[in-house]
């Protein structure tokens, strides 16, 4: 709360009885120096800095003066609106709490002129990222961009139906939804714009093409350029959960009891183990879900497990029944509940790494038509067949080397280099921000971690069900777990944001794998396909054009796989869609750029399964290899740092792994070996490190309010690796190859999980300020799964045969979210209050796959196709 001399000062400055513009000690420390506005927002000078410094603790000094009069004086003209109050401190460091949850304040959006994004050109979703960037900027690029664009929907809309192009040829697939997306490509994140751009009110009886939510409720069905209906159609789902607190997993079908005994066991009997863990505190312990230590939250979250059932007619009934609430405050909801999917997402992953230890196999493997998950499901282990091996489970809890604990960076200060150029140009130091105390940062799990690798990871678990638990009870006391009987609005349900996101990716994944498809089959060459014959055995396509619609192009692929399949029924899946040749290497790769002047993040990945050295001659050449290689870094405030490097390359023969992070200098994984012949040989593991990589500060200008904005990047990243590789030597006849069986399987994912945030300080008397929201500035997993062998076939058989099985999949959260800085200047009724959004971006939402094989054929087959 402000003091009565505070507010007797505002009064006075605000009313403008300041007769002088310097007071006497600011005459006397420099001579007759009169400060600017500029001087006092953005002090660089000696005399610039004295000035300042006297506005700390002067409520009459000449900055607050001149502040609280650039603050009345704003042109009329300036947009109000009113923003969530964020908690702010004064010149004196002290947190105040705001007098009101809302208030009108003076806005200023974040320039689009500033933002920068380059890569991922392999996707088609690039493109669209990329006008998202540059189209609500007004520069000569964003001109020459759009400019472009216009051209290429004009010819595409002339030639009718016609494609010579994978994007046309998306484009016009989805062309309903497409034309939406060109209507809301300029607006950024606004999303109650694009929630209004999608239901847009009929003009003379007529509903614009890029209301797709107005035309959703009259039709839902959306079709393409050439007519034909989107399979699938709009991909609502029906029982949806209530909210994201209502997705925490509940116990089912345990198959490893954990209980509490009088001390911490894994225990091998008949067909069953069992763990005891001494300091268990909880109710209970599951690898499945959470055991509750309230139990009213058991039911309550059943009873809201499925409650929506999402359609265009729903989204429009939870606006409108939200339409008392500020966006805003939805917002807030919603980063709440973003918080409360990364805890859970933590959970799944600690359960299934210890899955994986307590039955460290391969996935199980199903044919045609099966149930349950496939081979590279990564919850496999909730399959109801799995069971634990009690001999790995023995080995693994004897162990006393916690490969999993977070690495700590010794002698390694966060950085804080400054942005300002000189160091007498400093604003006083910022109010320490109370450090996040670390999930697992507890007596017990710090303990625990100093032993074996089960039982550190069991009481990880607890510490994070306590959280989420926690975070439950913290959201019950928001509403968020509330029913709203007989009305009222459903703040944490519902929000345009959750409206955009979920619209702007409705067919993110399925154009993905068309385009992916297409590339595949065509490599962009379209030419080619307008007078293709195939003829190969049974198979007699005669010359047609398949460029005249979408559909005629996916004649094509299906026209072409029976083709290919014809020409080797045996080795068909391994032929090139284009060239008709052998293809032994999937592979893919690309980098990403994004950001502003406040927060930028980049990244590189290539994976890729291949077989060298096939040889029409001599199959004992063969060798198969797998390699990930993923690279991230991130800026704040210009101050850039490599947060990650990780590169793994896998022989039957050599292991090379490494991960490198704070610009290559901290080496957290150096694993290079010979794979001996005639063993079996494992090399897995998993590394982490957890640091605050950037903490930088600088001045700052909010409206005509000048504050000190500190940045940081921080967050954990890694490596998760287990890879197996086979080198036997046997050989069954004097004429065969001397390795009978040779082969590399398994796992590598690198990944980096970075958040962003600002916080606020002043060194002015008349000022509070404060941050809100926040930023993931890289969520990212590259996971490549594999297996790749070459054997001779069962019962000893002089066939030798080649199994390839690969999938590589690029899930990453990138650049998402917003930071508002928030300003108040004098207090009522001469306040005055200030937003400036410094960064919003509702970044890339990326879950696809990149490439997925499944062959086995002899190689005798394929040495004939050589």
């Amino acid at each position: 709360m402000s003091s009565p001399i505070r507010r007797l000062a505002a009064g006075v400055a605000a009313s403008g009885i300041l007769m002088s513009p310097l007071s006497q000690a600011e005459a006397a420390e420099c001579g007759r120096y009169l400060p600017t506005l500029a001087d006092c927002q953005n002090p660089v000078t000696e005399c610039a800095l004295q000035a300042r410094e006297k506005a700390r603790t002067d409520p009459n000094a000449t900055c607050n003066t001149l502040i609280q009069q650039a603050a009345n004086s704003l042109p009329v003209r300036t947009p109000q609106r009113t923003v969530v109050v964020p908690p702010t401190r004064n010149a004196s460091n002290t947190s105040i709490t705001p007098d009101a949850a809302t208030k009108l304040a003076y806005i200023q959006n974040e320039d689009p002129n500033t933002r920068t994004m380059s890569g991922l050109s392999g996707f088609y979703l690039g493109g669209v990222h990329k006008a998202q960037t540059y189209l609500p900027s007004s520069g000569l690029y964003a001109s020459l961009l759009e400019s472009q664009r216009q051209q290429q929907r004009a010819a595409w809309n002339a030639n009718g139906n016609v494609i010579d192009s994978c994007n046309e040829y998306v484009y016009e697939k989805y062309y309903d939804y497409s034309v939406f997306e060109d209507a809301f490509v300029k607006l950024g994140s606004n999303y109650r714009a694009i929630f209004n751009t999608a239901y847009a009110p009929a003009v003379n009886g007529v509903i614009p093409a890029s209301a797709i939510g107005t035309r959703g409720i009259v039709n839902p069905v959306l079709r393409g350029k050439d007519g034909t209906p989107f399979t699938p159609n709009i991909p609502f789902q029906a029982g949806l959960p209530k909210n994201q607190f209502f997705t925490v997993p509940l116990p089912a079908g345990d198959k490893v009891p954990i209980s509490i005994g009088d001390k911490d066991q894994v225990t091998i009997l008949p067909g069953l183990v069992s763990v005891t863990l001494k300091n268990l505190h909880r109710k209970g312990l599951s690898l499945t879900g959470v055991v509750f230590t309230d139990s009213t939250l058991a039911p309550t979250i059943d009873q809201g497990a499925s409650y929506y059932n999402e359609s265009w007619s729903w989204h429009k009934a939870m606006s409108e029944l939200n339409a008392g609430l500020l966006d805003e405050q939805m917002y807030e909801m919603d980063r709440l509940q973003e918080d409360f999917a990364a805890l859970l997402a933590q959970r799944e992953s600690l359960a299934a790494t210890l899955a994986a230890k307590l039955q460290p196999k391969p996935p199980p493997v199903y044919s045609a038509g099966g149930t349950g998950p496939g081979r590279f499901s990564e919850q496999y282990w909730r399959d109801p067949i799995w069971n634990p091996d009690p001999s790995s489970v023995f080995q693994a809890a004897r162990l006393d080397l916690d490969v999993l604990s977070p690495m700590s960076l010794p002698g390694l200060a966060p950085a804080s280099t400054p942005v300002a150029a000189t160091q007498s140009a400093l604003p006083p130091t910022l109010p320490p921000i109370t450090p996040t105390v670390p999930i697992f940062d507890v007596p017990v799990v710090s303990l625990a971690c100093s032993g074996n690798q089960i039982i550190c990871l069991l009481y990880r678990l607890e510490a994070l069900d306590d959280a989420i638990e926690a975070a439950l009870l913290n959201a019950k006391a928001r509403g968020c777990l509330s029913f709203q009987r007989g009305g009222g609005t459903a703040a944490c349900d519902w929000s345009p944001k959750r409206f955009a996101q979920r619209v702007t990716s409705l067919y993110q994944g399925n154009r993905e794998q068309k385009h992916a498809r297409c590339m595949d089959y065509t490599d962009n060459n379209f030419a080619a396909l307008k007078n293709k014959a195939m003829a190969a055995g049974t198979v007699n396509y005669p010359p047609t054009n398949y460029t005249l619609s979408p559909t005629l192009l996916e004649t094509y692929f299906t026209r072409r796989d029976l083709y290919l399949k014809a020409l080797s029924t045996v080795a068909g899946g391994l032929l090139d869609p284009v060239t008709d040749q052998p293809r032994l290497k999937w592979e893919s790769g690309d980098s990403y750029s994004m950001g502003n002047d406040t927060f930028g993040a980049s990244a590189e990945y290539n994976v890729s399964l291949s077989i060298d050295n096939l040889s029409k001659t001599d199959a004992c050449v063969m060798s198969p290899r797998v390699h990930g290689f993923f690279k991230a870094s991130g800026s704040a405030f210009g101050h850039g740092v490599s947060l990650i490097q990780a590169d793994a390359t896998v022989s039957d023969v050599r292991a090379d792994i490494d991960l490198d992070v704070l610009d290559n200098t901290i080496h957290l994984v150096d694993e290079h070996k010979d794979l001996i012949a005639g063993t079996y040989n494992l090399v897995s593991g998993a590394k982490s490190a957890s640091k605050t990589f950037v903490d930088v500060q600088t001045h700052f200008v909010i409206v005509v309010v000048p504050v000190t904005l500190g940045a940081k990047v921080a967050g954990t990243v890694g490596l998760n690796y287990a890879l197996g590789a086979s080198h036997k030597l046997t050989r069954p006849t004097p004429t065969s190859c001397v390795v009978s069986s040779i082969g590399v399987n398994g796992r590598v994912e690198p990944y980096a999980s970075v958040d962003a945030e600002l916080y606020a300080g002043v060194d002015l008397f008349i000022v509070e300020a404060g941050v809100k929201g926040k930023l993931q500035l890289v969520h990212a997993g590259i996971p490549l799964n594999t297996v790749a062998e070459l054997s001779y076939g069962a019962n000893n058989s002089q066939q030798l045969g080649l199994q390839l099985a690969g999938r590589a999949d690029l899930k990453f959260t990138f650049l998402s979210g917003s930071i508002a800085g928030y300003a108040e200047v004098g207090v009522w009724p001469f306040e005055k209050n200030f937003e400036q959004t410094l960064i919003s971006w509702d970044g890339l939402h990326y879950d696809l796959k990149l490439f997925d094989r499944d062959f086995s054929v002899p190689v005798a087959d394929l040495q004939e196709l050589l």
